[in-house]
């Protein structure tokens, strides 16, 4: 009985952890440095406090169970503030002209891909999954949208 509540304890601790992306916490040279030593790709947020559908990605896609836990095991996931700190810079540097912007990096820090807009927590969750397996979602026959661009 005592290993039934250890359990469920356990599996509640995992499940609360895993409800919503985990971003990683360090400048923009340790994240590089990091995705190269764990050979992770990389996917970076860029957005504004005061974008609406920016907190709408905040609010059903990086909290959607599903996306936290392929997100915790196959990228490290980075969050830009466009109009704070180094974010102008970065914003920038990877030309970013709406909000929110997700560019998708190799682990060597690479454009592979980007996403503008808003998407539901499935669309993103394919786009993950497309990206880290390399396949081209553009092709006939995608089942996503076309409003995905990439580079």
């Amino acid at each position: 009985m005592l290993g039934l509540v250890r359990l469920g304890l356990l599996s509640g601790f995992l499940f609360s952890q895993g409800s919503k992306v985990a971003f990683f916490q360090g400048d923009w040279e340790l994240l590089l440095e990091e995705a190269k030593k764990q050979r992770r790709p990389i996917f970076v947020d860029f957005y504004t406090t005061w974008c609406g559908p920016c907190k709408m990605l905040e609010r059903y896609t990086f909290s959607d169970t599903s996306v936290a836990v392929y997100v915790q095991a196959n990228y490290l996931a980075y969050r830009v503030d466009c109009e704070r700190g180094k974010g102008p810079m970065l914003a920038n540097t990877f030309r970013v002209k709406a909000y929110p912007t997700i560019v998708f990096l190799s682990p060597e820090g690479r454009e592979v891909g980007r996403q503008v807009g808003f998407v539901d927590a499935a669309t993103f969750l394919a786009l993950l999954r497309r990206y880290r397996e390399g396949t081209d979602f553009a092709g006939p026959g995608s089942d996503l949208p076309k409003t995905h661009s990439h580079r």
